[in-house]
C-alpha cells in the first residue's frame, strides 16, 4: 500500500515536470515566432522606406593614373606641332577633369545588432556603384557623351543620406594619341608626301590612334 503510494506520488511529480517543460517549450516556442515575425516586419518596413537601387546623377573629379611610375607614358602623351620651327612637341595630357556622369547604386548588404535583447536589421550604408560618364569639363576641354564613345567605372559608395552619397570608381576611358612611330619623333619635323606638317589633327587616323587609360573618380552623387 505505502509502495503504490510513492510509486503514485512519483508519477504525478514526473507528470508535472513533464507538462511544465512542455509549457516552457511552448512558451519559448511563441516567443521565437513572434521575435521572428517582428523581424520580418522590420526588414519588410525597411525595404519600403530604404532605396536598395537607387539611380542619379554625380559630379566628380576624375584623375587619371596611367603613366605614374612611368607605366604606360606613351598614353598620356599629348602631341603639337612647334609655330616656330614646326619641330614636334610633346606633353603630358592634362590629368584632372571635372566629370558628369549617370549612376546606379545597390546598398543590398543587411546587418543585424542586437536592440534589447532582439534581433535588429539594419542595411549597411556600403554599397556598389556604376556610372556612365554624359559629360566632361578640363582645362581648354569640354567633351560630351554624344561626340565619344561609352565611358564608365565600377566602385564603392557610401550613403550618407537616402539622396546623397559619395563614392569612388575606378575608370577606363579612351583617349587619343599620336601613334607610337611619331611618339620617337620628338623634336624634329614630320613630313608628309614630302611637306613639312604644321598642324596636327586627332582626328587623321594616320597620325594618331585611340587608347584605353585608367582613373580614379570621387563623386558626389545626388539619387532620387
Amino acid at each position: 500500500m505505502r509502495k503504490n503510494r510513492i510509486l503514485g506520488t512519483m508519477a504525478a511529480a514526473a507528470f508535472l515536470l513533464v507538462s511544465n517543460a512542455n509549457a516552457q517549450d511552448s512558451t519559448k516556442q511563441d516567443e521565437v515566432k513572434k521575435e521572428l515575425e517582428e523581424l520580418r516586419e522590420k526588414i519588410s518596413d525597411m525595404e519600403k522606406e530604404s532605396s536598395i537601387i537607387r539611380f542619379g546623377v554625380s559630379v566628380g573629379y576624375r584623375a587619371i593614373i596611367s603613366g605614374m611610375l612611368d607605366i604606360d607614358e606613351d598614353a598620356i602623351r599629348d602631341g603639337a606641332i612647334s609655330p616656330t620651327d614646326s619641330t614636334l612637341i610633346l606633353e603630358d595630357k592634362d590629368r584632372g577633369s571635372i566629370v558628369i556622369s549617370a549612376v546606379v547604386m545597390g546598398f543590398p548588404f543587411m546587418m543585424f545588432k542586437k536592440d534589447a535583447g532582439r534581433l535588429s536589421p539594419w542595411y549597411s550604408n556600403i554599397g556598389v556603384i556604376v556610372n556612365v560618364d554624359l559629360a566632361e569639363f578640363s582645362k581648354g576641354k569640354t567633351d560630351y557623351a554624344f561626340n565619344k564613345g561609352v565611358e564608365g567605372g565600377l566602385g564603392l559608395a557610401y550613403s550618407l543620406h537616402k539622396n546623397f552619397a559619395i563614392g569612388i570608381t575606378y575608370e577606363t576611358i579612351v583617349s587619343r594619341r599620336l601613334r607610337n612611330k611619331f611618339l620617337a619623333m620628338e623634336g624634329k619635323q614630320i613630313q608628309q608626301n614630302g611637306k613639312v606638317i604644321t598642324d596636327l589633327n586627332p582626328v587623321d587616323q594616320n597620325f594618331f590612334i585611340d587608347d584605353a587609360i585608367n582613373a580614379v573618380s570621387f563623386k558626389a552623387v545626388f539619387s532620387y
